[in-house]
């Protein structure tokens, strides 16, 4: 029986480089991979981000408030209740019925004067009819006089440097 022994056989210099190189790179795509796991949007930061994203880039169209529902939060009866406001709009004939939880943005909300048949203006992504919006931090389509003033009253006591911000985009 013959025995074959690599011990002696030398690998040339490139190679032993580019097998360091490719375990480096295993450790460090495992490591990218680890952090981004670690830094996740939880729910309220992607629905934030979808409420700026429409914000910015949503096209504004007529709607109608049709109710505004308050729905107590069964793990937590301590915690308040989350407020849903319910429109609908249309968009190229296709009628939408949808809901927004408005339940931080309660400081621009008079919930009090949402009520059936109010019209209010939508932002709505173009490319995703259904994603819209009705009340942003920045941005209020509710037409009434008390939540526009609430919201313009809000506006007039932010910084300066944030008015600019906002009114640059």
């Amino acid at each position: 029986m013959m025995h074959v022994s690599f011990r002696n056989i030398s690998l040339p210099a490139a190679l032993r480089y580019a097998s360091f190189a490719g375990a480096a790179l295993v450790v460090v795509g495992s490591g990218i991979a680890v952090v981004a796991r670690m830094r996740r949007k939880s729910p309220e930061e992607r629905e934030r981000l979808r409420r700026e994203t429409l914000d910015r880039t949503g096209r504004i169209i007529d709607g109608t408030v049709i109710d505004f529902a308050e729905i107590a939060n069964a793990k937590d009866a301590s915690a308040p209740p989350t407020q849903l406001l319910i429109y609908q709009y249309d968009v190229s004939g296709v009628q939408y019925e949808a809901s927004q939880d408005v339940t931080h943005l309660r400081q621009y909300v008079d919930v009090h004067s949402c009520r059936l048949g109010l019209p209010a203006s939508v932002k709505y992504d173009p490319h995703h009819p259904q994603n819209s919006i009705v009340v942003t931090e920045r941005w209020s389509g509710l037409r009434t006089t008390n939540s526009t003033a609430k919201f313009n009253a809000y506006q007039e006591k932010r910084p300066t440097a944030q008015k600019e911000l906002f009114t640059k985009q």
